[in-house]
């Protein structure tokens, strides 16, 4: 049975984050105030297949995690077939195919909300990535498929003594109203029509981006036949707290919510309990910098530095402390300039 359908309701997930929802975040939500679910940052099915063994990083999970899924992208039905099954093999509760990313490098390259343009195309992804998620259960191997050794070396090592019984894993969409207009009543159908087991909707089209209110009344549109279809229906978009949640799943009958921005240095948005103190928040920016270092290399260390300004709110001193947090280079300084602070 899917994880989605056995999930308690309402859903609080953790909304899937290019750049965000890194190992060491979704770690962190992990320990702090765990969502119902946390989605993998998106990985393009081709970079699986033909990229360098560093697009792997983003796979990397705990079982603490759990359930976990590992979201996808592109617009090559033959590279989603193999793509269900790396992720199959790495152990993960579920896939998520992005059909919502607004970037125009994606869109241009006819993925994302992009598809919303092509609903055969669309289609024909959902029904590959299912295709390759039962051959894989049915026990067609990597190698037979002809992904390259060092690949398969390497998700080998991923693994790392994860649960991988040959179950079929769930399939979700995650996408927008339209493209330029709100067109999810005639989208969606085309996208029911391959039955997905969860599906969630940001509340704007391709063309307002990020801008402007997120249509919540256009969300609630589709629920009833959504949900009569025996598909979980979730919601996205410019939620503010776990109260605000809690409150549009109810009344725009939606069986959950994902949350995006809103957990950005704030992992408490997933507790009912959100005050915290000082050095509640203070101890989890040094636990989240720990984890993070320990996870990547000194490369990659920039990439820390924006989730160390989310924790920097809210608080007397927070500017101060933000900006000497941006001129440190490792996880040592961090602690001392933390520390120094005085918490």
């Amino acid at each position: 049975m899917s994880f989605w359908k056995i999930l308690p309701k309402p859903i609080m997930g953790m909304a899937p984050m290019d750049g965000v929802t890194d190992y060491a975040f979704r770690q962190i939500l992990a320990q702090t105030a765990k969502p119902s679910v946390i989605f993998t940052e998106f990985v393009h099915v081709m970079a699986l297949w033909h990229g360098k063994s560093y697009v792997y990083e983003g796979l990397k999970f705990d079982e603490l995690q759990r359930p976990i899924v590992a979201q996808i992208f592109g617009s090559q039905p033959e590279y989603f077939y193999k793509a269900a099954h790396i992720i199959c093999e790495l152990g993960f509760d579920g896939i998520d195919i992005n059909m919502g990313c607004p970037a125009n490098t994606i869109v241009r390259r006819g993925g994302g909300a992009q598809l919303i343009q092509t609903p055969q195309l669309a289609q024909e992804l959902i029904m590959q990535t299912r295709r390759g998620i039962n051959d894989w259960v049915d026990g067609q191997t990597l190698t037979q498929l002809g992904l390259n050794k060092n690949k398969i070396q390497l998700i080998k090592q991923m693994k790392n003594g994860k649960h991988n019984q040959k179950l079929p894993i769930p399939i979700s969409i995650k996408t927008r109203l339209g493209v330029e207009t709100n067109t999810l009543q005639q989208w969606s159908d085309y996208l029911l029509e391959t039955n997905p087991d969860a599906l969630t909707v940001h509340g704007r089209t391709l063309k307002q981006l990020y801008h402007g209110q997120a249509n919540w009344q256009a969300i609630a549109s589709i629920s009833q036949k959504v949900r009569a279809a025996g598909i979980v229906y979730l919601g996205n978009g410019d939620i503010k707290n776990h109260t605000d949640a809690l409150e549009k799943a109810k009344y725009f009958q939606l069986d959950g919510i994902l949350i995006g921005r809103a957990a950005l240095g704030n992992p408490w948005v997933f507790s009912q309990n959100q005050t915290v103190e000082l050095k509640q928040r203070l101890n989890t920016l040094l636990e989240h910098a720990r984890v993070f270092c320990q996870n990547t290399n000194d490369k990659q260390f920039p990439a820390l530095k924006k989730h160390l300004g989310w924790y920097c709110q809210g608080f007397d001193g927070a500017k101060k402390l933000r900006i000497q947090l941006m001129e440190n280079k490792n996880y040592f300084e961090i602690e001392e300039t933390v520390l120094s602070f005085g918490y």
